[in-house]
């Protein structure tokens, strides 16, 4: 194994409308030839992932859930006898902890998804129809809207923290899980190899958004996604990062390149 290819999918490697990558396809195709293994770290569910896996008729292990979930273990190495480890606790256990923050009015600034008219949790998300039903039925978080001001998001990841949980802030909603990140996986593979004395791999992170950055911040070389706005995350804590030119998917096979190049 070359090198592993940690990496978001929306607005990172799928184009952030049409949901779609087929335009670099024969690029991921010739890096996992070359040995270079692209493993997806998603905040989708592991349905949703699936599915995108099997439109591009690409097999890999993936991480889903904001890295509440290994999946496919043994298509990255036959080392480890798990087929899939799971970090994340079941969301009745979420409720639970939530109802621990007590009169913090919680709902007040965060207006969960699975509540709403389809209609509405559709335009935010840019889902409809089974592919929206596939995104809410999560087995390890929860999807909020964010109404709040932008001064209490601090605030909100250290009263959640208290309780056993974990706010990721990803591009278009915030996700409430079990205290784990998209690092968690990641970490956990590689001390699993040096456990068994095997060389951890060379690793790099893709992401465009927040929650991303445990994951660009576990990597020798992180890659930022810039999105179609123009926006694009800072990264000043991370000593070798490569800022990519254009969004998702091009600006992903440039980045992937370049930081290759790196190692």
């Amino acid at each position: 194994m070359k090198a592993i290819i940690f990496t978001d999918l929306d607005a990172s490697l799928l184009h952030e409308e049409t949901f779609s990558c087929l335009e670099i396809i024969d690029t991921l195709n010739a890096l996992q030839s070359d040995g270079v293994l692209i493993v997806p770290n998603t905040s989708k569910t592991e349905v949703e992932t699936r599915h995108v896996l099997k439109s591009l008729n690409f097999t890999t292990p993936f991480i889903v859930e904001n890295g509440a979930k290994f999946c496919d273990i043994h298509h990255m190495s036959h080392f480890i006898c798990e087929t899939d480890k799971a970090f994340g606790i079941p969301v009745s256990e979420l409720d639970i902890r939530l109802d621990r923050l007590g009169d913090l009015s919680f709902h007040n600034d965060f207006q969960p998804l699975l509540e709403m008219q389809r209609d509405v949790a559709s335009q935010i998300l840019g889902l409809s129809g089974a592919a929206l039903e596939q995104a809410l039925n999560r087995r390890f978080s929860l999807l909020y809207r964010y109404t709040g001001s932008q001064s209490k998001i601090p605030f909100w990841h250290n009263a959640v923290s208290k309780v056993g949980l974990n706010l990721s802030q990803g591009g278009r909603v915030f996700a409430l899980s079990g205290p784990h990140n998209k690092a968690t996986p990641i970490q956990w593979f590689s001390k699993k190899l040096i456990s068994m004395q095997y060389t951890a791999p060379k690793i790099i992170a893709i992401g465009d958004s927040n929650n991303d950055k445990p994951m660009l911040m576990a990597a020798a070389i992180a890659c930022v996604i810039p999105r179609l706005n123009g926006s694009s995350l800072a990264l000043p804590e991370h000593p070798s990062v490569v800022f990519a030119e254009e969004p998702a998917p091009f600006g992903w096979q440039s980045a992937a390149k370049k930081a290759l190049d790196m190692l």
